[in-house]
């Protein structure tokens, strides 16, 4: 699992969609490429559980996901200080 930062996020009835990007390895590096990782609302507990998680996320929030941008875990949520240091240097 790898650290990534949310940079959009789009919630609708069927599910969450989030713009996230990997970490940086440094400040110095470019910001690595976006990609959208996608929340559905689901049948079972669980996925309805990863969707309320989902739809709490702001841009700037952090998350792991796997090296795929398929499953994601551990969503870190952050004050608004945060939060933009995170879209500015993350």
């Amino acid at each position: 699992m790898f650290q990534a930062v949310v940079v959009k996020t789009n919630v609708t009835p069927v599910a969450v969609v989030c713009e996230v990007r990997y970490h940086r390895k440094s400040i110095f590096d470019g910001k690595r490429k976006t990609f959208q990782l996608e929340v559905p609302y689901g049948s079972g507990e669980y996925q309805r559980q990863k969707y309320e998680l989902a739809k709490k996320l702001k841009p700037g929030d952090e998350l792991y996901v796997d090296g795929y941008g398929e499953e994601w875990c551990d969503p870190v949520y952050h004050n608004v200080l945060q939060r933009r240091w995170n879209l500015k240097f993350a």
